[in-house]
C-alpha cells in the first residue's frame, strides 16, 4: 500500500506556538501525562489536576485560556515542553491531518515546521498515527487500536486508495462511547 507520505514527510518543531494557540481544541491527557507535568513543575498531582486539567464528558484534557491558547503557553513558549502531553508530542502526525494530502497541505499553511527539518519515514509516521489513535481510544474497522487488546497495526481494512494517492480510511473510526452523531459524521471526525 502506497500512501501520499510513503516517501516520508519533513517536520521540525519551530516552537512557534501555532498548534498551541488560536482555535480552541482538546489536548487529552492521561495519568502518565499528569504525573510527568507535576514532577516537572515540582507540584502535587492534586495541584496539576485543579489548576491545569479539566474534565468533560469524553475525558480529561488540558485547560485553555479564554483566547483558546493552551494554559501552558506563554511568552517563553510551552512551560512544559520537555514533558508535554503525548498528543502534543505526536503533532503533526495526527490521523485527521494524514487522512489525505489536502488535509496535510492545509496544515502546512498553518505550521511553519511542516516541510522543513528532519525527514520522517513512512514507518515512523504510521507508528505516530497509531499512537495518536490509541491515545484517544479510537477503533478502526472493528480493530481496537490498543496494544493491550491485540492491535493489528497492519490490518488492510485500515487503508484505502483514492485517485489522489492512498490515504487512511476513517469510515469506521469512532471514539469509544460516542453516540449516533459520530456515526452520522464519521468521515469528518475531529480527533484532536
Amino acid at each position: 500500500m502506497r500512501y501520499f507520505f510513503s516517501d516520508g514527510l519533513q517536520f521540525e518543531c519551530t516552537r512557534c506556538g501555532t498548534c498551541c494557540t488560536g482555535d480552541p481544541g482538546i489536548i487529552r491527557v492521561g495519568d502518565v501525562d499528569i504525573t510527568a507535568i507535576a514532577a516537572y513543575l515540582q507540584v502535587s498531582l492534586e495541584d496539576v489536576r485543579s489548576r491545569y486539567v479539566r474534565m468533560d464528558a469524553s475525558g480529561t484534557g488540558i485547560r485553555e485560556r479564554v483566547d483558546g491558547a493552551c494554559i501552558f503557553w506563554g511568552e517563553d513558549g510551552c512551560a512544559v515542553y520537555p514533558v508535554r502531553p503525548l498528543q502534543c508530542r505526536l503533532y503533526p502526525f495526527w490521523f485527521q491531518l494524514l487522512r489525505n494530502p489536502d488535509a496535510w497541505k492545509a496544515e502546512q499553511k498553518r505550521c511553519p515546521g511542516i516541510g522543513r527539518g528532519r525527514l520522517w519515514s513512512e514507518e515512523e509516521i504510521l507508528e505516530r498515527i497509531w499512537l495518536s489513535m490509541e491515545s484517544l481510544g479510537v477503533e478502526a474497522e472493528g480493530v481496537h487500536v490498543d496494544g493491550r487488546n491485540g492491535t493489528k497495526r497492519d490490518d488492510p481494512k485500515m487503508h484505502t486508495s483514492p485517485e489522489n494517492g492512498a490515504a487512511l480510511n476513517s469510515s469506521k473510526a469512532l471514539p469509544k462511547g460516542e453516540g449516533a452523531d459520530w456515526e452520522r459524521n464519521r468521515d469528518t471526525i475531529p480527533l484532536s
